[in-house]
């Protein structure tokens, strides 16, 4: 999607998606985050909001594919956004979290998206846009308000009308004083076709009457059709021109508003209050030398503040001294680089935690310093998971989800395999090792029960690169078997050049006493399951 690319995303910045859900623009950001870095858990981080609960759980789902420990969901309304804090490392001193780029996709008529949801043509009407303008106005001013000096922030809207488009640009530049200016994007993408920001329009209520301007609007209807939605005579002065708008005739698509804006300065009701940090935005110390200070974030209104849907636990980080973490540590061989204080389970009952997460420690440090400000929604991935067993030394084994995060850590509990290894364990529940080519035999056989890392070095034969593909799993008495999620498993066995539906298919009845070719329509009476999902913490 569009807005994600123009944010220029590098891997140390602090990024704020304030009306995130359901995730699909977030997801692109975090891609990004972790591109132009071959670190894991990268300096920066990815702060999703939304105010609907639901919505919220929809973006968890989405989001989970990525495996990112750079990224935190909360829920809040963005117009109210609780201004954080963080404990920046070289001074130890406790600061204002200002991002370096936030995405407003603010709430709108949607009326770009006909094409794709004809619905909308039951419920739009030409009153939509005059509601939502207020909001608008809103998001933008506190996503402005948390944005850092020299920061970007990209406004879009999926609707066609300037009421929530241009006249929310508009006023917001003309509001800040000075403060923010738009960017000039049209060398950017240079194959996608756009038109320009509008310089004129009319507002029309939800009755169909039009009006040119404010002066023509009636006493009676001036409550709630505002000045800030006409177009005034200073709207090339503003750079109105280089908002963009996608239209579905130029390249066959939805409808689609972007503008991209700077902030140069703190903003005419923000007073410079601390010192900015080495890690804010280049910009910022290119267009201010020497003695630089930051805006502190004002806050929203103050206001009780009412929490729907089910409110989750906190998150419990890792002490130093965690009494479980010696064990994990010594049986995986884990670096002593390895900061185990970024671990962290979502319960304080109980010594044994049924799953362990881990995440990066900028998420972490923005999560200890804002426990009573933020409802959390979720953070961190799951790196390991209770599976207790008499014969086993660790209680713990490493889950898929998570081992891409500390795969360079672990040192311990690992082996090589082939091609043919890799398809025999994703397409057999539990092979004996006999099963297994002899080197994968010897590693196996000179290992102790428990968890484990295994690791295939597969060769694209199209563009001749080696990639690896890892793969949790547990070592058993006789047989081992893997835990892989069924999409993943799927994706893994056709890079093998393994159709994996007739695969599974034939492992199945396989174990049944049928070989594949035997298999007739009629014997499959029961399909086999696709694959084995990720199993609970308690699976030993």
């Amino acid at each position: 999607m569009i807005p994600p690319l123009l944010m220029d995303i590098k891997s140390h910045h602090k990024i704020l998606d304030m009306c995130a859900a359901p995730g699909s623009k977030t997801a692109q950001i975090i891609e990004y985050l972790h591109a132009d870095s071959a670190d894991p858990m990268p300096e920066g981080f990815v702060i999703g909001n939304d105010v609907d609960n639901k919505r919220c759980y929809l973006m968890v789902h989405q989001i989970k594919r990525l495996q990112s420990p750079n990224f935190m969901i909360v829920n809040h309304d963005a117009t109210r956004l609780p201004s954080l804090t963080y404990t920046n490392e070289k001074t130890g001193s406790t600061e204002p979290l200002l991002f370096d780029r936030v995405l407003c996709d603010v709430p709108c008529s949607g009326d770009g998206t006909l094409r794709k949801n004809p619905e909308v043509w039951r419920t739009w009407g030409p009153g939509h846009a005059i509601n939502l303008h207020s909001v608008q106005n809103r998001v933008l001013s506190r996503g402005l308000e948390l944005l850092a000096v020299g920061g970007r922030l990209v406004y879009s809207t999926c609707s066609f009308n300037p009421i929530e488009n241009e006249a929310v640009i508009a006023n917001m530049i003309k509001k800040c004083e000075g403060a923010i200016h738009l960017v000039d994007c049209s060398q950017q993408l240079p194959d996608l076709k756009r038109a320009s920001g509008m310089k004129s329009w009319k507002v029309q209520t939800k009755n169909g009457d039009w009006f040119s301007s404010f002066e023509e609007v009636p006493e009676n209807k001036r409550s709630w059709v505002r000045p800030s939605m006409f177009p005034t005579d200073d709207m090339e002065s503003l750079n109105i021109h280089r908002c963009m708008r996608i239209v579905p005739h130029h390249q066959n698509t939805g409808g689609f508003f972007i503008a991209v804006l700077e902030k140069t300065s703190h903003l005419p009701w923000q007073s410079p209050k601390v010192e900015v940090s080495e890690s804010s935005t280049e910009s910022a110390q290119a267009d201010q030398p020497g003695s630089t200070t930051v805006d502190k974030a004002k806050e929203p209104p103050t206001k009780k503040v009412k929490y729907a849907g089910f409110r989750e636990d906190p998150f419990f980080y890792f002490e130093a001294d965690n009494s479980q973490w010696p064990s994990i540590k010594e049986f995986y061989k884990f670096e002593d680089s390895f900061d185990h204080t970024q671990l962290m389970v979502r319960s304080k009952e109980g010594e044994k935690k049924r799953n362990i997460y881990v995440s990066s420690k900028s998420i972490k440090n923005v999560a200890k310093n804002n426990e009573s400000k933020i409802k959390y929604i979720n953070t961190g991935v799951k790196v390991l998971a209770r599976s207790e067993h008499e014969m086993c030394k660790c209680s713990y084994r490493l889950v898929q989800d998570g081992i891409s995060s500390v795969d360079q850590f672990v040192h311990g509990r690992r082996m090589n395999i082939e091609k043919a290894d890799v398809i025999e364990l994703l397409t057999q529940e539990n092979p004996f090792f006999s099963r297994l080519t002899p080197n994968t035999q010897s590693s196996m056989l000179k290992m102790d029960m428990g968890g484990l890392v295994m690791r295939y070095l597969h060769n694209d034969s199209n563009t001749g690169t080696e990639s690896p593909i890892l793969m949790t799993g547990w070592r058993g008495k006789t047989s081992c078997r893997v835990y892989v999620p069924k999409f993943e498993r799927h994706h893994i066995l056709r890079l093998c050049g393994v159709d994996p539906d007739k695969a599974l298919i034939d492992a199945e009845w396989a174990i049944k006493g049928k070989t594949g070719p035997e298999i007739t329509a009629a014997d499959v009476e029961d399909p086999p399951k696709d694959g084995v999902e990720e199993v609970t913490a308690t699976d030993s």
